[in-house]
């Protein structure tokens, strides 16, 4: 089981905009779970949204998350950018065992991808 990581070259946006990023991964997992988090400049990973395996799509406020299983790739869209989304976005995976279990494996590290998105106010 691994996310790859790639070396993902850094993506510029203007305000308004949307973007999109993808993240590939293998699992052997029949069940899991898919997170899409930020670190700003500032350094604290700020969790942006979640999606479970048996899912195609997501979505919550800005955030879409669209899951393609035969493939095991995950896209995140951000709409409307703002200059506050200029980050880092890591992808995260984790098998889920239901809710009782699900508890007790919060502390496993995940592996991520990252992708850097720069947004800039139009000129």
């Amino acid at each position: 089981n691994n996310v790859e990581s790639a070396d993902v070259p850094t993506v510029f946006k203007k305000e308004g905009e949307s973007v999109t990023m993808e993240c590939k991964f293998s699992v052997s997992y029949t069940y899991y779970m898919m997170y899409w988090y930020r670190q700003p400049s500032s350094g604290e990973m700020i969790y942006m949204i979640n999606i479970y395996s048996q899912n195609k799509h997501s979505r919550e406020g800005r955030y879409s998350v669209e899951f393609n299983k035969p493939n095991q790739m995950l896209k995140l869209t951000i709409s409307a950018l703002t200059l506050s989304d200029s980050a880092i976005y890591f992808c995260a995976v984790r098998e889920f065992h239901g809710e009782g279990s699900e508890r007790k494996r919060l502390t496993k590290t995940p592996r991520a991808q990252h992708e850097t998105a720069t947004c800039s106010r139009r000129r």
